[in-house]
């Protein structure tokens, strides 16, 4: 009897029913699309900031997750003297 009420509702309005979830519908959109483009501009702005930032060593070898253990204990080989060259 609780479930009535609000088909009946619908059926009767549909017109209104049929605004208020486009509008819901338009909104969320809205905001989806506000949301997407101000996390585009954040990660951009992200990446300029760090492709500017000076680094006194880095790393740039291809790896799988496989030889990760390799890898570390690679890195954590080097001496201080060696980064000072």
């Amino acid at each position: 009897m609780s479930l009535m009420y609000p088909i009946r509702h619908v059926f009767r309005n549909w017109k209104l029913f049929t605004a208020l979830l486009i509008g819901i519908t338009l909104a969320a959109t809205f905001f989806a699309g506000i949301w997407v483009k101000s996390d585009i501009a954040s990660d951009q702005s992200f990446n300029k900031h760090l492709g500017s930032l000076k680094a006194d060593m880095t790393f740039q070898n291809q790896f799988n997750y496989t030889n990760v253990p390799l890898v570390v204990q690679d890195i954590l080989n080097v001496k201080v003297s060696q980064m000072l060259r």
